[in-house]
């Protein structure tokens, strides 16, 4: 039996009496290589106008995860997304994600591992195209973050309704690369 769930979204910064949660999953639920180091991730939480952080709620407003994206003039990228694993299953993660994706108003962006990577990447792809995600097969490399001595990883992008590969993804790439990479193609 499927059970809707409310979520809750309040953009917070890191003065906020919920930041320690956040910082805590961001730490937990992405290697060092799928993040920036902490004091980048502040200054860009509290200094970046072009970021956001939403904290996740669940109807009692006891924090359950949250979403950084990056708004752009066509599209907003998703960067992190995570529910706390005590949350997991139970609906959450489809209901903050399809939230979202409506609240912005804008075609959605993210990164995901590439298909057959792993189980795991498998389920979280199949996550994704359920909420209206659909994969770009195009290659795409994730940038080292700052501070990352690594070549980048291999992934793949996922898009909502709104995006054409063919016409948008050098775009895509170009913005995600120079705004929260700080890099060039």
């Amino acid at each position: 039996m499927f059970r809707l769930v409310m979520v809750l979204f309040t953009q917070i910064s890191t003065s906020s009496t919920s930041y320690p949660f956040v910082e805590d999953l961001y730490v937990s639920a992405f290697p060092p290589e799928e993040r920036r180091p902490i004091v980048f991730q502040r200054a860009n939480i509290d200094d970046n106008p072009l970021m956001r952080l939403l904290l996740i709620s669940d109807e009692q407003k006891a924090p359950i995860g949250f979403i950084t994206y990056w708004t752009f003039d066509s599209f907003c990228y998703v960067e992190h997304f995570a529910i706390h694993p005590i949350y997991r299953n139970k609906g959450f993660g489809s209901q903050s994600i399809l939230s979202f994706i409506n609240s912005v108003q804008l075609p959605v962006v993210l990164e995901c591992e590439l298909p057959g990577s792993s189980d795991i990447a498998d389920r979280r792809i199949d996550f994704y195209k359920r909420s209206g995600f659909h994969l770009w097969s195009r290659e795409y490399i994730q940038p080292p973050y700052p501070g990352n001595n690594d070549n980048g990883t291999f992934l793949s992008l996922m898009v909502t309704e709104g995006l054409e590969v063919d016409m948008d993804f050098e775009m895509i790439v170009k913005t995600i690369y120079h705004n929260v990479y700080c890099r060039t193609q």
